[in-house]
């Protein structure tokens, strides 16, 4: 039985440039939130309360 990345690979070939840029925005969306980063919150700074 083939792995979701085998199909994929078969796919690709056959994907049409759109359908590929499309594809890539979907997994980068996806990978952004595997690494949220450091975030912002007004009124603290240095992870101390302002």
């Amino acid at each position: 039985m083939p792995t979701a990345l085998q199909e994929a690979g078969a796919l690709f070939p056959k994907m049409s440039p759109s359908d590929k840029a499309q594809l890539l925005q979907w997994v980068i969306s996806d990978l952004t939130n595997v690494f949220p980063g450091i975030e912002k919150l007004r009124g603290y700074a240095a992870g101390m309360h302002a």
